[in-house]
């Protein structure tokens, strides 16, 4: 378990790269690489084959071990930028004020942000619309008033702001097999040894979700709209001499 805070996490995202200049710890939060829990499970099963099959022939039942790694983790926190353009010369203050209005957040207009299964169809509903998906947040909950766009919006000491607090929506964990089959043989009275390997990356073919749309204009703000890999199956095979 782990909790990593930072002020701005580099290259690694622009939006959680930038950091304001009068300020450095205005934006302080969780870091865009803050993974809260990892679990992780390996081992490796010398299958019995040969004790199995005693009169097949050896060279077919000895040599086959299995090696399971099982992942387990939540996922990286991410936050909805605003969107705002700066205008020319950065003529728009923005929400702090300041004329860094790139650095702005959506405001929420609840207290946290519920998570949703995204394995479930979800409707998510406004005053004015309805939408239905595969959400992970509702997002009718976030705002940007009109007022931050505007190159005439001072904010008073009480309504400066950034938004939302940075990175704090929790991202959607992955649980993961991978596994390798390996078969060595030994030949020429051990003179030359081989290993013959068949790797499978997500090797029950598990549906893991990537986080979702946080484009704050866009129709699908709040969905799942693509998944990691899936199965992966690689060959290999070693001769040593």
């Amino acid at each position: 378990m782990s909790h990593n805070i930072d002020n701005g996490t580099g290259a690694i995202t622009s939006s959680s790269g930038n950091i304001p200049y009068y300020n450095h710890n205005a934006l302080r939060g969780n870091s865009s690489l803050d993974q809260r829990q990892r679990f992780t499970l390996s081992g490796g099963w010398e299958l019995p084959f040969a004790k199995a099959f005693t009169n097949a022939p050896k060279a077919l039942t000895r040599g086959w071990t299995l090696y399971p790694i099982f992942n387990w983790y939540t996922g990286t926190p991410f936050d909805i930028s605003a969107g705002l353009s700066e205008g020319s010369a950065g003529t728009k203050p923005g929400a702090s004020g300041a004329g860094d209005n790139q650095l702005d957040r959506v405001l929420l207009l609840t207290p946290t942000v519920q998570t949703f299964d995204p394995h479930n169809t979800q409707t998510m509903t406004s005053s004015t619309t309805s939408r239905t998906g595969l959400y992970y947040f509702n997002p009718f909950i976030v705002s940007v008033p009109s007022t931050w766009n505007s190159s005439s919006y001072i904010p008073t000491p009480a309504q400066m702001t950034y938004g939302m607090p940075r990175n704090s929506i929790p991202g959607i964990g992955v649980v993961n097999l991978d596994a390798a089959l390996v078969k060595k043989n030994a030949w020429f009275k051990e003179r030359i040894s081989s290993e013959f390997r068949v790797e499978a990356f997500n090797a029950l073919n598990h549906t893991e979700f990537a986080n979702p749309n946080i484009s704050r204009t866009s129709s699908l703000l709040g969905q799942v709209t693509s998944v990691l890999s899936n199965r992966v199956l690689q060959l290999a095979l070693r001769i040593q001499f």
